[in-house]
């Protein structure tokens, strides 16, 4: 949450910065220029700037797709026990395969568990 609040608030402070700066580009530059001539670009800073920021978030999305991809690929013991007779039954899981009541083990075996079954959940790794 805090990386969704970060990321929008660089990036109005970014169009705050290219607003400011293009008027006072426009107001100072207008007289200066003769007729039917380019304005001048952003300065070096401010375009190195907004690269910078976009290498920024494109290394961070990658990073979040890597960690996500490493982390939804760790194997899970889920013991799944019966609160009448005490029964235990074991499964292996990947987690990214672990949903709410239900998960698919690494085999392809479909399981839904009932809410008064108590999963217990250990990392293997």
């Amino acid at each position: 949450m805090i990386t969704k609040f970060l990321v929008t608030a660089a990036i109005i402070i970014g169009v705050v910065l290219y607003l400011r700066h293009r008027g006072q580009g426009a107001a100072s530059a207008a007289p200066a220029l003769p007729p039917g001539s380019a304005a001048a670009p952003f300065p070096v800073p401010f375009r190195w700037l907004s690269y910078a920021l976009a290498a920024l978030v494109t290394l961070g999305a990658a990073g979040y797709l890597l960690y996500d991809y490493h982390d939804s690929h760790r194997l899970l013991s889920i013991r799944v026990v019966n609160p009448v007779n005490g029964e235990e039954v074991e499964y292996k899981v990947l987690k990214g395969k672990l949903e709410n009541r239900r998960f698919e083990t690494v085999n392809g075996q479909q399981i839904r568990v009932s809410d008064s079954e108590r999963l217990v959940i250990e990392a293997i790794d």
